[in-house]
């Protein structure tokens, strides 16, 4: 039955141990996903509410880690920002706001956008990884109609970037017009 197979990773998700910036957003997508879908008490009676918490939390977990700079440290109390844990925590952080069902700080929040749209912008490092981690923040800047991010799709047009990269500028791209 596949209710019981996302019950057992329902409850392997909610119990995950971990509480790094990668981990938590691990964490919190899929039981935000499951949310959205709305399978919650088909699957586990009072789990709706329950997984609602625990995104909450999560959400507010993950402020704990933002550093001055605006990102989000690899761990609360560490200061200095984690690019990649920044841009996939702002990719579920925005998921979560455009749900309206979730309190996303809009302080901290706006502070987080500025670092990433920083990361976009930043050209210096012409590596690969690097590209696709500015195409993925592009991305997510993208979700929350970021004018100003999609403005830079056509940065990357004469640019080699891996081929996911691309899909997630062409998904920043369709999701914006």
């Amino acid at each position: 039955n596949p209710l019981i197979q996302v019950r057992d990773a329902l409850d392997y998700v909610v119990g995950y141990p971990y509480g790094c910036v990668e981990q938590t957003t691990s964490q919190l997508m899929p039981m935000l996903i499951l949310h959205q879908l709305g399978v919650l008490s088909d699957v586990r009676p009072g789990s709706q509410d329950e997984v609602r918490a625990n995104i909450q939390a999560g959400i507010d977990r993950l402020f704990t880690m933002q550093t001055y700079a605006g990102g989000l440290a690899y761990w609360p109390g560490l200061r200095d920002p984690y690019p990649y844990g920044s841009v996939y925590a702002l990719h579920f952080l925005a998921l979560a706001k455009n749900t309206r069902a979730f309190d996303v700080q809009e302080e901290n929040y706006a502070a987080l956008q500025r670092y990433v749209s920083g990361l976009v912008e930043d050209w210096t490092d012409a590596s690969m990884s690097s590209r696709f981690q500015r195409a993925y923040a592009l991305y997510t800047l993208a979700l929350d109609g970021n004018l100003e991010a999609i403005e830079q799709i056509g940065r990357f047009d004469t640019v080699a970037v891996p081929r996911a990269a691309r899909l997630l500028l062409a998904a920043a791209l369709a999701h914006s017009t």
